[in-house]
């Protein structure tokens, strides 16, 4: 309560005041903007000022934060407060550890890398335990062991298909974290 009746008392200042150190404060300049219609945001007031936009911004001439390319402004009235996940440690992680759901949960999906991780240790124990069933079982029906030999070459193409798929949406930039930010462009 504390905090919004200081909001609401500098939001009154600064569209009531002619000059701010040296610069215009009009109606125009001290705009306030809703992020998902929760929390104002009031404009930085110093051009080049790196304070208002968390250290992790500059304060341009229209007075609106310009964030770097790695921070964004995400559910708060502080100015870049949220870092993007790195899509190149995106596409890497999914290159060589996709199978397992590992960029899933980088990228903050921890029921989709959960499903991702039981398909995968699923899979694999499938594919033994149909190894050891047609080797040791069914050796001498060679109707039953191909049908056996499509059932795991469907489930491995399954897992192929998925950690192709995602690596292209993950390479292009496609694919935003579970917060719904877009992740950095360093690729």
């Amino acid at each position: 309560m504390k905090q919004i009746v200081l909001i609401i008392i500098s939001i009154i200042i600064l569209t009531n005041a002619q000059s701010y150190n040296g610069l215009d404060t009009s109606k125009n300049s001290t705009e306030i903007f809703l992020i998902s219609n929760t929390y104002p945001i009031i404009n930085c007031t110093t051009i080049g000022s790196r304070i208002n936009c968390s250290n992790h911004g500059i304060c341009n001439i229209k007075y609106k934060c310009l964030c770097d390319n790695d921070y964004t402004t995400f559910h708060s009235n502080i100015e870049c407060n949220y870092k993007k996940t790195s899509r190149l440690t995106s596409f890497l992680l999914q290159l060589f550890l996709g199978y397992g759901g590992v960029s899933k949960l980088y990228m903050g999906y921890k029921y989709i890398a959960s499903g991702q991780i039981i398909f995968f240790c699923s899979s694999i124990t499938i594919c033994c335990f149909l190894k050891i069933f047609v080797s040791c079982i069914i050796s001498k029906s060679k109707k039953q062991v191909s049908k056996i030999n499509i059932i795991k070459t469907l489930i491995v193409w399954a897992n192929i298909a998925w950690w192709i798929y995602d690596c292209i949406m993950i390479g292009n930039g496609n694919r935003k974290n579970s917060d719904g930010i877009e992740t950095d462009n360093s690729m």
